[in-house]
């Protein structure tokens, strides 16, 4: 259901816009066509939804399983391409899901860390996202979201105003970091961090503007 999604877009969209003067840097870093994974730093409960509206196309996210069985709240994430995610453990169903959207030409949103920061700053990459990357082989874009933690970071429930840029790298391939496959946890380890490192690097650069 497209048009649900694109009008559901385009009214966080215009409230992000008027409400935290969200903007959108390096769009042109994101494939027009085929499937895409954008790996972004995670600070606050407002980056999915922001990083999804700032990108043109329709964009693939997880969120926990719970919500998904809220009467019509389930119905309206499902059909704003949400997926399912059992947030105990590995739940190897949400990463097949993943792997089949992206292999199907989808953008997949995904936040290696895992979870939000608790005092602003990167945290490790967990290997959750480098292995979907790998499995799927697709362009991976690294996203830096700047002033969600102070709009609303974690343990808060009422935002305040905070300027919010989203930022897009330059796409790379996770054949072009890993080579050998043969150790498989080490090739997601060296995949995570880069992940990091590419998002740690946008951060730098906007720090400097």
């Amino acid at each position: 259901m497209k048009p649900f999604y694109w009008l559901v877009r385009a009214m966080i969209r215009g409230l992000a816009r008027i409400l935290f003067g969200l903007e959108a840097k390096g769009l042109e870093h994101i494939p027009t066509t085929g499937g895409c994974l954008l790996v972004a730093n995670h600070a606050s409960n407002l980056d999915p939804p922001f990083i999804a509206v700032s990108v043109p196309r329709v964009c693939h996210t997880l969120a926990k399983r719970e919500l998904f069985q809220v009467p019509i709240l389930g119905l309206a994430i499902r059909n704003l391409f949400a997926h399912p995610i059992d947030r105990g453990g590995v739940d190897r169903k949400a990463l097949r899901e993943c792997v089949d959207a992206l292999r199907s030409g989808e953008i997949l949103l995904l936040f290696p860390e895992g979870t939000r920061t608790s005092n602003g700053e990167l945290q490790q990459a967990k290997a959750g996202a480098a292995m979907i990357a790998l499995q799927a082989g697709v362009p991976v874009v690294p996203v830096y979201i700047e002033g969600t933690y102070e709009a609303l970071p974690r343990g808060t429930s009422w935002p305040k105003f905070s300027k919010v840029r989203v930022y897009f790298g330059e796409p790379f391939l996770p054949q072009e970091v890993v080579n050998d496959l043969s150790e498989k946890r080490a090739a997601y380890n060296e995949l995570a961090a880069e992940m990091m490192r590419r998002i740690s690097k946008l951060a730098s650069q906007a720090k400097q503007k």
